[in-house]
């Protein structure tokens, strides 16, 4: 059965809609690989580590779930195995004919066994003064040349330590004074958290025109199909999502990216979008997102618009395009 093994969740592992067979899920261990991961076992050898017994298909939203550490008392060795044993009975009670996975499948589907987990590095600069401007040179020296501070996940408003990027005079008379830095501002890829604080996608849809001045306007709006005079073609899209973002905290800056693929399942484009969840009077927090899209139409057939944070998938969005006549 094409599905993730996580109980009613009805994820395909492998979207066969195309020609191009498109790997969704992800092989997981239920007893971690590596020591200091989730459930690990140090009896167990590594030839059982990566045995068919301790894997599971799950999709990417529920391989992070059941990798949450503050989950560990919920999904336990004994509940995986036994959500793995009865997805396997159900799927022989199916009776489905299913075809052997080509090698290249398989291959894709071992190559998500590979940690899922990035490194990240939590800091704390309650206090601190940030400097990105350059120091001044000394005799006949130049000055140093400004840095970039990057700061991930929180908006402007939200964040309350200074930013020093002035750039210092020289440090005598004929030093070069030093060039001025940049603060810039970045959203974080959303996580398990943020879906289960109530991030979600409520709408989605194009439109001729938009407008959005708090509430939204469109023009022509809700598309099915959209007709070219000739390929390949130049078009830019309007796009609108209706994001609700729940409880996640004032202040945060979430990135939504989003992409096209086209009928054939090549990437048409990847963009991303930076969304501040700014402070409200209103109690619940929903966000009208224009997105534009520019695209080079060179293929006729149903093209799929599919919005994400990070490895989550949020929305997917379907048009055609036809020719004209």
């Amino acid at each position: 059965m094409n599905r993730c093994a996580f109980p009613s969740c009805t994820n395909a592992i492998i979207d066969s809609s195309t020609n191009n067979n498109i790997i969704l899920g992800e092989v997981c261990h239920i007893c971690a690989q590596n020591p200091g991961g989730l459930r690990y076992n140090a009896q167990q050898t590594s030839e059982e580590r990566h045995s068919f017994e301790n894997l599971i298909l799950l999709c990417k939203n529920h391989h992070k779930v059941i990798d949450a550490k503050e989950n560990l008392h919920k999904y336990t060795v004994e509940y995986l195995t036994c959500i793995k044993a009865d997805r396997e009975e159900n799927a022989r009670k199916a009776e489905i004919e299913v075809s052997a996975l080509s090698d290249s499948l398989v291959a894709e589907l071992q190559k998500t066994m590979e940690s899922q987990l990035r490194t990240t590095v939590y800091m704390d600069f309650h206090g601190a003064q940030l400097k990105a401007g350059g120091e001044g040179g000394s005799h006949g020296g130049a000055g140093g040349e400004g840095g970039i501070i990057n700061i991930v996940g929180v908006t402007p408003a939200g964040f309350h330590e200074p930013i020093d990027v002035h750039g210092r005079e020289g440090q005598v008379p004929g030093g070069g004074g030093g060039g001025g830095g940049l603060a810039t501002y970045r959203g974080r890829p959303a996580d398990v958290d943020d879906l289960e604080n109530g991030l979600q996608i409520s709408a989605i849809f194009l439109a001729n025109a938009i407008q959005v001045q708090g509430l939204f306007s469109v023009l022509g709006g809700g598309w099915a199909y959209y007709e070219v005079p000739s390929l390949p073609y130049n078009l830019q899209l309007n796009l609108l999502c209706v994001v609700e973002t729940g409880t996640i905290p004032i202040n945060t800056l979430l990135r939504i990216d989003y992409s096209v693929k086209d009928a054939e399942g090549h990437t048409a484009l990847v963009s991303h979008y930076d969304l501040p969840i700014s402070q409200t009077t209103a109690q619940i927090r929903r966000w009208s997102v224009p997105l534009f899209l520019s695209l080079k139409i060179n293929c006729i057939g149903i093209w799929r618009i599919m919005v994400s944070s990070g490895s989550l998938p949020l929305a997917s969005h379907d048009i055609e395009f036809r020719l004209v006549g």
